[in-house]
């Protein structure tokens, strides 16, 4: 596995839940959803099959995750 990132996370009396951005050791990168409470649900998926969805807060936390990534270093 390469490098791990935790974008968002939700925390309420109904769910506990993080986003996670991971990328591969080929490069490639997945988004990974775990909620930690009792419904345990758990799924990973590509970057372009996560943002497709669109709408959601953790959509656009991901935007800016990596627009940041993009962006030019100050002198």
């Amino acid at each position: 596995m390469g490098r791990v990132n935790v974008f968002y996370q939700h925390e309420s009396s109904k769910r506990d839940a993080i986003w996670i951005l991971e990328q591969d050791d080929d490069g490639s990168l997945h988004v990974r959803y775990e909620d930690e409470m009792d419904r345990g649900e758990t799924w990973r998926k590509p970057i372009n099959e996560f943002l497709a969805a669109g709408g959601l807060a953790s959509h656009r936390a991901l935007m800016s995750l990596v627009d940041r990534m993009f962006e030019t270093p100050r002198a």
